[in-house]
């Protein structure tokens, strides 16, 4: 997924990992992992959160700027194969 100005990648991968570009340098900011492979992925609006779903049935709500997990959520028995995310000034909806 692409952040809202085209210079960052939210890309989910099955080596466990989410990983975050910048595609203006061409270069890897940082990478999170799951203890499962991550199926999806999703991007807030403003660019510092991820929300990513894994094979295990967790989603994952990490800080980006912080660099840490925020929520770890056991949300389903199977796996998480999409996220819709939808933000206005005062709740995210998922």
């Amino acid at each position: 997924v692409l952040s809202r100005d085209g210079s960052k990648m939210l890309a989910s991968c099955h080596d466990k990992y989410v990983y975050y570009f910048n595609l203006v340098e061409k270069e890897l900011i940082h990478r999170h992992k799951h203890n499962f492979n991550a199926e999806c992925v999703a991007l807030s609006n403003d660019g510092e959160l991820s929300y990513s779903g894994d094979k295990g049935g967790y989603i994952i709500l990490y800080d980006l700027i912080g660099k840490k997990d925020i929520i770890n959520l056991k949300a389903h028995k199977a796996s998480i194969n999409a996220l819709a995310l939808y933000e206005d000034n005062l709740n995210v909806k998922l």
